[in-house]
């Protein structure tokens, strides 16, 4: 198998590509591990537009639980890890280590009805405040802190 970066990249190329695909777009999404692809999934769900994207190796799940995890990774400090084949987030600052399943968490929200929109805000939100529940040191708690209020989900906040 490829390096998890590698993984990434074709992941995030794969929805760039589709976004192009897309006509009327406002705006060119990045899909760069920012916020800002959470807000452009949001979109493409609002609008009812189809993202089922899959490669030869990852089915649709496992193309998207990629995609919001690298979020996470740029925006919060996490880390991939490659266990038995599912991508899985870790945090790691000596004891305790976090670690959160996206597919698992994806396929939870599958079974949910709702959010209808901003779905995918709420599940990063959900996995970074259950990890901030893991006795995160003070400067790990304010950056995902921010993070949370940039999702909008300041209810969240983990305590310092």
């Amino acid at each position: 198998m490829a390096k998890t970066s590698e993984v990434v990249e074709i992941v995030q190329k794969l929805y760039r590509d589709y976004w192009l695909t897309i006509s009327n777009m406002y705006h060119q999404a990045e899909f760069n591990g920012t916020l800002a692809d959470v807000e452009n999934l949001s979109y493409l769900e609002y609008e009812g537009i189809e993202h089922d994207l899959r490669t030869d190796d990852l089915d649709a799940t496992e193309v998207l639980a990629i995609l919001l995890g690298q979020v996470l990774v740029t925006e919060a400090g996490f880390v991939w890890e490659v266990a038995d084949g599912r991508w899985i987030l870790s945090y790691d600052e000596g004891w305790p280590v976090v670690a959160i399943w996206p597919y698992g968490r994806l396929v939870e929200m599958t079974f949910r009805n709702s959010p209808q929109y901003g779905k995918y805000r709420r599940v990063l939100a959900y996995m970074m405040h259950d990890c901030g529940n893991n006795d995160v040191n003070t400067a790990t708690a304010e950056k995902w802190n921010a993070v949370l209020d940039q999702l909008g989900y300041d209810h969240l906040r983990i305590e310092l």
